[in-house]
């Protein structure tokens, strides 16, 4: 089977992406975080070389679409990211999309962002908790992302593996096969 045109290029992107760091300070947490603008900016020259585009749409049911499409083929990853917002009002819908946005782009470009960000408290409200050691993915959880055929499928490994929904590579793996399987077959 051949591979489509996006995985070369995302694979490109990531030779020319530099690591982004930290351009500000949320006041309420003090804690540094990078903002929406910085990662536009971090990859926007790297985009234009690999022939990829990037559309992010709010889509029914409050979710964040992001989507990077290659060009010149048509070929394409996306995500999907809920918008959280605790009061329905301009400064937390804003603070959630902004947020959503910065981190779809940062798992879908697998982005490496310098530092811990805990911005997001003010579209979710969630204290900053101590973070446990992530567990290790074992083979029978490997073989079962690998073996899905259907997206449900992965649903239900995720919701099974508590434990690992702080394992990156776990994430990884997760979304990268799901993009496998919505790919229209020809």
């Amino acid at each position: 089977m051949k591979t489509p045109e996006i995985y070369s290029q995302l694979l490109k992107f990531q030779t020319l992406v530099k690591p982004i760091g930290k351009d500000a300070t949320n006041p309420f947490y003090k804690s540094k975080y990078c903002t929406l603008d910085n990662i536009q900016e971090a990859i926007k020259q790297p985009l234009i070389e690999c022939g990829l585009v990037v559309e992010q749409g709010i889509i029914e049911s409050g979710l964040l679409k992001t989507k990077v499409v290659h060009a010149e083929s048509g070929t394409f990853v996306e995500c999907f990211f809920p918008i959280v917002v605790q009061k329905p009002d301009a400064q937390n819908y804003g603070s959630a999309m902004s947020y959503a946005k910065r981190y779809s782009l940062s798992g879908i470009l697998n982005l490496t962002i310098g530092g811990e960000d805990d911005d997001g408290h003010i579209a979710t409200k969630v204290e900053v908790a101590t973070v446990k050691p992530v567990a290790v993915l074992k083979k029978e959880i490997i073989d079962a992302v690998s073996n899905a055929e259907e997206p449900e499928a992965l649903t239900a490994l995720y919701n099974k593996h508590q434990e690992l929904h702080t394992n990156k590579e776990f994430i990884n793996m997760l979304s990268a096969k799901k993009s496998i399987l919505l790919i229209p077959s020809k």
